[in-house]
């Protein structure tokens, strides 16, 4: 069956009919005067110059990348295809809490040790100290 132009010739399951446009999905094929599919996972395309359909919208959960939809999850680290919702890049993906928290308690029971340690440091060399100044008092009260 042919239509008249500018009629498109659109072919369905059990059903062939001329259309004024070509339903989603479709592109006008002006040289067969013809309703022709998009390329897979494609929801909007056309004809380009060199005879080919390209993309210029994709079905959810895919996006465009030079006129083609491919899947969104398949985007290289840190980048998104035209329409996927922005990834966070390798770099910047979200890290559990949880993976932090054993540096931080290692962190803090480190600073305890450290700490623990300077106060004994010093309290032994302030009794030291004090043991001594004691001791210079006594040799100075003898000395009267």
């Amino acid at each position: 069956q042919e239509c008249i132009p500018p009629y498109l010739l659109r072919s369905g399951p059990g059903s062939t009919e001329c259309v004024a446009t070509c339903p989603a999905a479709s592109y006008a094929a002006l040289p067969l005067q013809s309703c022709q599919a998009c390329p897979q996972f494609c929801s909007a395309c056309s004809l380009g110059d060199s005879g080919f359909a390209y993309c210029s919208a994709c079905d959810p959960g895919y996006g465009l990348l030079q006129s083609t939809c491919l899947p969104c999850q398949d985007a290289p680290s840190g980048t998104s295809y035209q329409g996927c919702p922005a990834l966070a890049s390798s770099s910047s993906k979200q890290v559990p809490l949880s993976w932090y928290l054993p540096a931080i308690l290692g962190g803090l029971a480190l600073l305890a040790i450290i700490s623990l340690f300077v106060w004994r440091r010093v309290r032994s060399t302030h009794s030291h100290l004090h043991t001594r100044l004691l001791e210079s008092q006594e040799v100075a009260l003898r000395s009267q």
